[in-house]
């Protein structure tokens, strides 16, 4: 059974590849109703997770104790919060009105506002060192309505990457338009050269220089390139170095650490060598302040099973110390299956509550400066323009981790959201 579940795994991390290359051309219209370029979408990233619940709470081995719906998340109202608590805008439609929506549920829901940005990299004009306001009509656009959307009570996660969205390569260009060509020698350049290095390093001053950040990431999901190209792997632990560096030298004050798939770095629970995992943590890890995690259990052997009650402490365990943050997650709230590959998935709202309900008590008992779910709403019209078989079967992964459905109606996993936060943060 476990060599099955590798096998399932295998065909999960391909087809998140897949999906985030499907989203990029399908989200073409809803980035050009969202900030008026005309570029391509922002893609999403890496699978819906699951988490850990009580024993009457879905079916989920309990690792830090659910709430129940609409809990207070293990804490008495009146208890200040010590973490916060973070939403994505990423559309469930191509629509103005989707786009909108989304917004307005950011800044109703969270009190941290994310900045996940996969479109790519500003290569040429960090190069030439040039601020955020003279870089490439798509960045400027898309940036600025970012920037205008966060509200005084909330704090900022800016999450920038060096990665395109197969973590395998360097980004892509982003200029007049989202996930361009790399022009020139751009398309040959490897991590650790010195146009890279100047080039990224611009690209994360010029964004703090704009959106002041309280959190920056300065890669995502990076132990995904240890596993996809090893022969990258030096040469981006260089650039990270030097990047981390220099930050954080001029930024002493500002968190600044990296992501990693939390299900990668757990051992057994992908097809993802444990030592070369645990050998790219520690290249990384002595260069930031958090450990970062993407945490989508389901995509791993356990799929939408119970998984072990200890998962957030062994999370905790790698951090050697430093706080834990969840950078992005999310469970999905129904079942859906993937006809192509005779795939079953059992999610269901019971479930994604009990994730979510642990996923807060773990931050409720252990350093968690803040938890990102990626999803505000299911994406079901979205989904519904794929073409039919193994393209709509891949965009189905994600597509019910919503903490609203397609509809719009609240679930049960929103009101143990929303009753965390309605406690204060410290």
């Amino acid at each position: 059974m476990l060599s099955a579940r590798f096998v399932i795994f295998v065909y999960l991390e391909e087809m998140r590849r897949l999906a985030v290359l499907l989203a990029l051309g399908l989200l073409s219209a809803c980035s050009s109703s969202e900030d008026g370029s005309g570029s391509g979408g922002s893609a999403g990233t890496s699978g819906a997770g699951g988490a850990a619940g009580s024993a009457g709470s879905g079916g989920i081995s309990g690792a830090a104790g659910a709430s129940g719906s609409g809990g207070s998340a293990g804490s008495d109202a009146g208890t200040p919060r010590p973490y916060r608590l973070g939403l994505t805008t990423f559309p469930y439609d191509t629509t103005q009105a989707a786009v909108d929506y989304v917004y307005a549920k950011v800044a109703e829901d969270a009190d941290l506002f994310t900045v996940h940005t996969t479109e790519g990299v500003p290569w040429v004009e960090a190069l030439e060192q040039k601020p955020v306001e003279q870089m490439g009509s798509s960045i400027v656009a898309k940036w600025t309505k970012m920037k205008a959307a966060v509200t005084p009570s909330q704090k900022l996660y800016l999450a920038l990457t060096p990665l395109d969205d197969g973590r395998a390569k360097l980004a892509d260009y982003w200029g007049s338009a989202e996930h361009m060509p790399l022009p020139g020698s751009w398309a040959t350049a490897s991590f650790d050269s010195a146009d890279v290095k100047s080039a990224y390093l611009q690209t994360c001053r010029a964004a703090i220089d704009f959106f002041h950040p309280d959190y920056l990431a300065i890669g995502i999901e990076v132990n995904l390139l240890r596993k996809n190209n090893p022969a990258a792997w030096s040469a981006y632990v260089d650039l990270h170095k030097a990047t981390y560096t220099a930050l954080k030298a001029e930024n002493p004050a500002l968190p600044i650490f990296v992501t990693m798939t939390g299900v990668d770095l757990l051992d057994g629970w992908t097809d993802a060598d444990h030592g070369e995992q645990m050998a790219a943590l520690a290249d990384v890890l002595p260069y930031s302040d958090y450990l970062g995690i993407s945490f989508y259990p389901f995509m791993s052997k356990y799929l939408t099973d119970p998984y072990p009650a200890s998962t957030w402490s062994d999370l905790a365990s790698l951090a050697g110390g430093k706080p834990l943050v969840i950078g992005e997650s999310g469970y999905p709230a129904q079942a859906f299956s993937i006809p192509s590959y005779s795939l079953s998935f059992d999610g269901t709202e019971a479930k994604q509550n009990a994730f979510v309900s642990d996923m807060l008590a773990a931050a409720e008992s252990q350093p968690m400066p803040f938890v990102v779910n990626f999803l505000v709403r299911d994406y079901d019209a979205l989904w519904a323009t794929l073409p039919p078989g193994p393209v709509q079967d891949n965009g189905s992964v994600w597509r019910d981790t919503g903490l609203y459905d397609e509809n719009g109606s609240e679930r049960s996993a929103l009101a143990t959201w929303k009753s965390a936060l309605a406690r204060a943060a410290k």
